[in-house]
């Protein structure tokens, strides 16, 4: 009898922790739909951009596919509460003991209670809190300095409680005993990736939050320099910059103020106005520290911001606090959030036609350069003082920034160290694993004139591994796609002139810069004008290309470096570019089998 009466417990006790299993993996089921869309699947993105992501390693997990999310978080999170609900029960944690099943129930109740943390207890309570201040965040007067760290503490502890469940699921990975199904592997590891990508970007999030009221001079004046980049004449951070203007914060109002043009820049000083590095002097002469054109020219926006906030002080008395650069791209961006805008000219500037106007149709319109500073003065007067004069959704203009910032298209710079740290984590979010080969890939313009908007680049990296060496392989092609029967008509502005190349010709400084520690194996077309080893360690091999019209050319560089990982390289670029990255099957893998 009592045989029968354990047996009757027994199998009661299998069918409880069966039904709650059931309720569980049912409820997670979704949750894991939704996980694997946004961790193992690229989200195309909308408009005139082409790529989203934090980075490009294979692991990326993009800001739009996160927010795309967002609507569905509290379906998500009750999904997550039942199925925490479910596994919180001492007959399943007693079941866990049990060889075999107990391994997947404890995968299976850990993966529903860090799902309920992040959703439930994260994701959803943030959700919230933005909703409460959003509509009071900004005011006639500028920002609530007093919802900004009503925000900040929100942040903070999303942060903390992101962390606590990442360390929970890596704790589950590294402990994982045998016998687990794969499909529930499988959903722990997504779901440790969300967690990974999550506390990421909350941590650095946090740190901004936290010193968002000293940014908008919530303890005295904050003066900042944002500079307008155009792209028809190429640099490595983006592209020239064509205008600036000058904005302070005092108390969480923001005032936009004068609004310089490149004229206002000059005379350029005969010294440079800070010490250039061999490497930045071997590439790019002392220009980037004498005019402010030439500022972007180096890839690090980090000196560029140092050089233009030193051309500043020399030129107009200050020292900003702050540089920010925004392309035309991301200003199309911006008016898609903000809604088209009324130039002096009468003409209507909005996201569809911004990039054309801006790149190229202005100089068709205004051949007199006098005539395109005031254009370009009017554009950002305008833009910035839609932005600024209140009635906007300020997360529809967060995101336009947010999906400019993951394009490289807006750049930012802090005087403020703090600041400063908490930006560059932010930026490298979703970076490949530590010790994945870091390329890049940038082009400056050597024409002096605006006939980038003509040329059509392209880029591939393609790379495999040895059994103690990887190698990289970066190609650069450029295409001139002018009409040459068009050349005659074109303003002076646009082709140069023929001052340093004959009218029609783009000419283009291509720089590729290899992972650290590495070295030139091999380069293919005509010999580099440089190759140079740089002070971090990175060998950087530099052409200039001169394309008459219709004339296309590609260059080539192989750069060989110590296996320290196999994984996806991470490639930064001029935005431009674009570079497409792939695993190599072909020669270049046979190359590194051969020793060749």
């Amino acid at each position: 009898m009592l045989g029968a009466g354990v047996a009757i417990v027994f199998v009661a006790a299998v069918a409880w922790v069966g039904v709650r299993a059931i309720v569980a993996a049912s409820a997670l089921q979704t949750i894991d739909a939704e996980v694997s869309a946004v961790t193992d699947e690229k989200t195309p993105s909308e408009g005139p951009s082409t790529d989203t992501g934090l980075a490009e390693g294979d692991d990326d997990i993009s800001w739009s596919a996160l927010g795309a999310l967002v609507p569905r978080l509290p379906s998500l999170a009750a999904d997550a509460g039942r199925a925490a609900s479910a596994a919180d029960d001492p007959i399943w944690r007693a079941a866990e003991a049990i060889p075999g099943v107990g391994a997947n129930l404890r995968t299976l109740r850990v993966v529903a209670e860090e799902s309920d943390t992040l959703l439930s207890d994260t994701a959803l309570p943030l959700l919230e809190a933005v909703d409460v201040e959003r509509a009071g965040l900004t005011t006639a007067e500028g920002v609530d300095l007093g919802a900004v760290d009503r925000l900040a503490g929100r942040v903070s502890m999303a942060a903390e409680t992101a962390k606590g469940s990442l360390v929970r699921l890596e704790a589950l990975e590294a402990d994982e005993p045998a016998g687990v199904l794969p499909a529930t592997t499988d959903a722990a590891a997504r779901l440790t990736r969300l967690a990974a990508a999550a506390a990421g970007a909350l941590a650095p999030a946090a740190d901004l939050a936290g010193a968002a009221s000293s940014v908008l001079g919530g303890a005295g004046e904050r003066q900042y320099l944002a500079m307008f980049l155009t792209p028809a004449e190429l640099r490595s951070s983006g592209g020239l910059p064509g205008a600036a203007a000058v904005f302070r914060a005092e108390g969480g109002a923001v005032e936009r103020g004068e609004i310089y043009s490149t004229r206002d820049f000059s005379p350029a000083p005969a010294q440079p106005v800070l010490a250039l590095t061999e490497t930045e002097l071997a590439l790019y002469g002392n220009r980037p520290a004498r005019l402010i054109q030439d500022t972007t020219a180096t890839e690090d926006f980090g000196r560029a911001a140092l050089f233009a906030s030193a051309l500043t002080r020399l030129h107009h008395g200050f020292t900003p606090d702050g540089v920010l650069a925004v392309d035309v791209v991301a200003l199309a961006y911006l008016l898609d959030a903000i809604g088209p805008v009324s130039l002096a000219s009468g003409e209507i500037l909005d996201a569809e036609n911004a990039p054309a106007l801006l790149m190229n149709e202005v100089y068709l319109r205004h051949p007199d350069p006098r005539d395109q500073d005031a254009f370009f003065a009017d554009v950002a007067e305008r833009v910035f003082d839609a932005v600024l004069g209140g009635g906007l959704d300020p997360l529809d203009v967060l995101g336009a920034v947010a999906r400019a910032a993951g394009e490289g298209r807006v750049l930012v710079w802090s005087a403020d160290p703090s600041v400063q740290s908490a930006l560059d984590r932010l930026t490298t979010v979703g970076d490949g694993e530590p010790g994945a080969a870091a390329l890049g890939v940038y082009l400056n313009d050597r024409t002096s004139a605006k006939m980038d908007f003509y040329l059509e680049p392209e880029a591939s990296v393609v790379w495999t591994a040895c059994e103690d060496t990887r190698l990289d392989q970066v190609r650069v092609g450029l295409v001139n796609a002018v009409d040459p029967g068009v050349v005659p008509s074109l303003p002076w502005y646009i082709t140069g002139g023929g001052q340093n190349v004959p009218e029609g010709v783009i000419s283009t400084q291509i720089i590729a810069i290899g992972p650290p520690g590495g070295s030139v194996r091999s380069t293919e077309g005509p010999e580099p004008d440089a190759v140079i080893v740089g002070e971090d360690r990175r060998s950087r091999v530099a052409w200039v290309v001169d394309l008459a019209p219709g004339e296309e050319a590609s260059r080539t560089v192989v750069f060989t470096s110590p296996l320290t990982s196999a994984d996806v390289p991470d490639v930064d670029s001029t935005p431009a570019v674009e570079p497409t990255v792939d695993e190599s099957v072909g020669a270049l893998s046979e190359s590194c089998r051969l020793g060749g």
